[in-house]
């Protein structure tokens, strides 16, 4: 075994202190690395909550090292955020590397379509699959990557066409098998000890999905608050129509090229592009209500069934013709490669909408969301109840297990999370606080009188104190909301009223893009809702206020709110106590968290809902505040 003495790593006089410049010597961490420590070894699984500046990614990441050497097998690390990931494979990773007296590696295990694949660059490359030019400057590139990661290319954009995918991989038979750069990735993990992946990942992975990564025996889960809503979208099912009919055109425009046996093929594919529209169509009378996430059951009519299970039963006729012909056909040729990858591609469009129209199980909801472009909206179906599959799926088949985040205690419990994730009775538990002085880093600014959103006047009422919030902070300002219509008009008012200050408002461009320009921006104020709430990370002068406009309880209106609400109350169980309340206690932790990142770090937190002060559940989010935050209340500071 390697000599390193592992029980005093992160003390004051551990390797990392003798060999790191930068240590600072935090009792937290040196806890935490030992639950860790003690759990890998003996089996088994533990909650940690550990607070910001804890230093918790080192303190996993070493455990997780020595996991691998002794087993001789990697050790998954899964997260959700690319920032983490990014400190993580940028950071943490090398300095282990120079502090360690033994070699290690880690690998980033991305999902598939970051990667170029080359048979699907040739293979536009000689169907017109996008412009000449640009398709001139991915085959330069591919002769010059690496790792063919286009994620880190200007071609990013074209993934769709000359990514990497499941349904498009020939496998051995590719002839750019030797050469594809997903593989190259994959046999790089299969030899690291440590591959970080994200949630979405590794869930597919234990659900049977072929993702190609090393199946775990240890685990780390960090970001665990996230798990349950990803276990959710990918144990149910996701259907774009604007993509299935971009598939469909795909494959009628390049039907010259195939060989006339196709023909059976093409004839049952063939009326499905107009259901589809027709489909779409029947549909659109909801966005023109402004309605969005409708429910199954509200849009469902026996004429719209009768459709969509039409749509499925073409497709599924295209999918049998072509395994037919799949038999026949000599292994090389390429008529076959191309009906190959057209098949794989509405193999997939058929399950998803087949598990759409037969979902039976209790949990199961279904819903149809607005499209994003053109008129084609989304078909989503999530299961709700996903604790007992994930207790099988985690906890049951897994040696050892380690779940870690900022947040994940509501009043200073692990009860809601151990029921949503159905973690077992046995799992050891461990809140580590924050090392930051809370007292004199932050300031918590509570309003009694704030206005009522039930008010005539709220909008007129909270643009005011906004105003004055911002007036009184300058740039450097977040505001964090829970509904669009709420944030764009109060961003216009905003806007005309403070010209001088630079205004990010969500939606207005994409989120990295909007936050990156806030970050850079002295006089920037950024307005956001849902992703900003988590995964924003601004340390030092790019935010140094921060304005929470309500509780971040999630809309009742929400199909998955309601199929959730049903399934609790069959089981004997309050919605809002068991659900509504602690999910939303985790996100404000989250939304606080954003304000201070290091030890340097200085800010100021608006809560604008009066409920904090006014309901009796108020006191949740009060205690879920850094301890020893300095509160005041606005009337005396504004």
């Amino acid at each position: 075994m390697v000599d390193i003495e592992w029980e005093s790593l992160f003390s004051s006089t551990g390797l990392l202190a003798q060999r790191w410049e930068g240590f600072k010597y935090r009792k937290g961490q040196e806890e935490m690395a030992q639950v860790i420590l003690e759990t890998f070894e003996e089996g088994g699984v533990a909650v940690i909550e550990a607070g910001t500046g804890t230093g918790k990614s080192l303190a996993y990441l070493a455990g997780a090292i020595k996991a691998a050497w002794d087993r001789d097998d990697p050790v998954i690390i899964s997260t959700t955020t690319k920032n983490l990931q990014n400190q993580i494979m940028n950071h943490e990773v090398p300095l282990l590397q120079k502090v360690l007296p033994h070699p290690f590696k880690a690998t980033l295990f991305k999902g598939r379509q970051n990667y170029l694949c080359l048979f699907k660059l040739h293979w536009a490359a000689g169907r017109g699959g996008a412009d000449k030019e640009t398709l001139a400057q991915v085959m330069e590139w591919a002769r010059q990557t690496e790792d063919g990661d286009l994620e880190r290319s200007p071609f990013f954009n074209l993934s769709y066409l000359v990514g990497s995918s499941g349904e498009y991989c020939l496998g051995n038979s590719c002839p750019y098998n030797r050469r594809c750069f997903y593989f190259k990735m994959v046999r790089q993990a299969v030899k690291s000890q440590v591959v970080v992946v994200n949630h979405h990942i590794l869930l597919s992975h234990l659900a049977g999905e072929n993702t190609s990564m090393p199946h775990p025996q240890v685990l780390v889960i960090d970001e665990a608050h996230k798990l349950e809503r990803v276990a959710m979208e990918v144990l149910g099912c996701n259907v774009d129509l604007g993509r299935l009919s971009e598939v469909l055109e795909g494959i009628t425009k390049k039907r010259s090229l195939l060989a006339n046996m196709e023909e059976e093929v093409i004839q049952w594919l063939s009326p499905v592009r107009g259901q589809v529209l027709n489909l779409s169509r029947e549909l659109l009378p909801l966005w023109e209500k402004k309605e969005t996430n409708v429910e199954w059951e509200r849009v469902v009519t026996p004429e719209i069934e009768m459709m969509l299970k039409e749509i499925v039963f073409h497709l599924d006729k295209a999918v049998l013709a072509s395994e037919v012909l799949l038999r026949e056909m000599e292994p090389e040729v390429a008529a076959r490669l191309s009906l190959e990858l057209g098949v794989k591609d509405v193999v997939s469009f058929r399950d998803g909408l087949k598990g759409f129209v037969e979902a039976k199980r209790e949990g199961d909801v279904r819903w149809v969301e607005p499209p994003e472009k053109d008129i084609h909206p989304v078909f989503r179906l999530i299961r709700v109840d996903v604790g007992e599959l994930l207790s099988e799926l985690l906890f049951s088949s897994m040696e050892a297990v380690v779940l870690t985040s900022a947040t994940l205690t509501v009043g200073g419990s692990f009860g809601y999370l151990r029921r949503s994730l159905g973690i077992p009775a046995y799992a050891k538990e461990l809140v580590v606080e924050s090392p930051f002085d809370w007292g004199r880093q932050m300031e918590v600014v509570l309003f009694s009188d704030a206005p009522d959103p039930r008010d005539r006047g709220y909008l007129d009422e909270l643009c005011r104190l906004i105003e004055s919030i911002v007036e009184r902070e300058g740039g450097g300002t977040m505001c964090l909301f829970t509904a669009i219509s709420t944030m764009r008009q109060l961003g216009e008012r905003l806007k005309a009223r403070f010209p001088h200050l630079s205004w990010y408002i969500q939606g207005d461009g994409p989120r990295e893009a909007l936050q990156r320009a806030f970050a850079e921006d002295p006089q920037g104020v950024l307005l956001g809702v849902a992703s900003f709430w988590e995964g924003v990370d601004l340390p030092g002068d790019s935010l140094k206020s921060l304005v929470i406009v309500k509780l971040p309880f999630r809309s009742p209106d929400e199909p998955m709110v309601k199929a959730m609400s049903r399934f609790l109350q069959s089981r004997g169980m309050n919605p809002f106590s068991d659900f509504s309340l602690p999910d939303a206690v985790i996100l404000f932790k989250q939304g606080i968290g954003r304000l201070i990142r290091t030890e340097e770090d200085r800010g100021r937190v608006y809560l604008l809902d009066p409920r904090i002060v006014k309901k009796s559940y108020g006191r949740l989010f009060l205690e879920a505040l850094p301890r020893d935050s300095k509160v005041v209340y606005g009337e005396d500071l504004l």
